[in-house]
Formats: C-alpha cells, sequence, structure tokens
C-alpha cells in the first residue's frame, strides 16, 4: 500500500482552503438588539440584569483590546429601571469590559451620548459586557424605546413589541 501523493494533496488544498475561509464562518451573529439581550439576561437568575438610560464617560480613553479583552471604569450618569417602575436617577461607576472571540471583539460606546444599556449588577457594582456581537447597548434612544426600557424593566421582560423597537434599521 503505497502513499497516494493526488489524495494528500487534495486534502491539504482543503485544509488551506479551509483555513483560509475559515475566520468568515467564524463568528456569525444575529442583529444587536438590547431588548432580545434583556431577555436572555432575565432568563438567566445569576445575570441580574439592569436597563439603564444616560450617559457614560471616562477620564481617560478606555484602551484597546491587546490579548482577549480590555477593561475600564466608566462614569454612568442617568436612570436606572427598577422591577417596581421606578425610574432611580444614579451617577455611579461602570466596570465596562471588552470581551472577544478570536480576533473579533466588542467596542467601546460612544462617550458622552445618550445610550440605552443593558447592564449587570454584581457584588462591586455595575458592570457592562461588551461582546463582540453588540447588544448591550443603544445608541441615541428615540422617546419611544426609552418608554419600552422602564416597560421591559417593571415586567420582568421585554414583549414582542418592544423588542422589535430595537430592531437595527
Amino acid at each position: 500500500m503505497g502513499i497516494d501523493i493526488k489524495k494528500i494533496r487534495a486534502a491539504a488544498i482543503g485544509l488551506l482552503m479551509l483555513g483560509a475561509a475559515g475566520e468568515a464562518w467564524a463568528l456569525s451573529c444575529s442583529a444587536p438588539n438590547l431588548a432580545a439581550g434583556y431577555n436572555m439576561a432575565v432568563a438567566d437568575p445569576a445575570a441580574a440584569p439592569v436597563l439603564a438610560l444616560g450617559t457614560l464617560v471616562a477620564a481617560k480613553q478606555p484602551p484597546e483590546p491587546r490579548g482577549g479583552g480590555a477593561s475600564a471604569t466608566l462614569q454612568f450618569q442617568g436612570v436606572v429601571f427598577t422591577a417596581d417602575g421606578a425610574r432611580r436617577d444614579t451617577a455611579r461607576p461602570v466596570d465596562a469590559t471588552l470581551l472577544c472571540l478570536g480576533p473579533w471583539c466588542g467596542a467601546w460606546p460612544d462617550l458622552g451620548q445618550e445610550t440605552a444599556l443593558l447592564l449587570r449588577q454584581t457584588q462591586t457594582g455595575l458592570a457592562l459586557l461588551l461582546g463582540p456581537c453588540g447588544g448591550a447597548t443603544h445608541p441615541r434612544p428615540t422617546a419611544a424605546q426609552a418608554a419600552a426600557l422602564a416597560t421591559c424593566a417593571a415586567q420582568g421582560r421585554c414583549a414582542d413589541p418592544a423588542v422589535g423597537l430595537f430592531n437595527p434599521d
């Protein structure tokens, strides 16, 4: 039984083609949707999701992701929506983390711009996880989207009409 060079060559070419196309196939994301992300988060009891509306600022430019991610403390000023339907004005730090999946990383939100946020309540405060597929922030929300955040928080989930409000254009 000899070595079949043609089969080895075909296999090698196939592997090279798969490797070249691998990055194009490696990450497939649904359209980012803050309300749908909230619904997924409330399904996980450990997630402790918090909906908020306001601005984030940083004392210095947040770092670019290196070696799998980056983190920065951002200052949030705005409103946090509670499960009892209340709007609580707050100004507090948020631990923000860019998460990476291979070469794809999350992006920092536009600082200083009104943004709808899906935060997490942790033992040490509020956290913002920014993954490569997006969905934790929605810049420049409309009045209808802002109202939907309060309704979603009060109901403990976002109903389909609210989810539709956050679909990308």
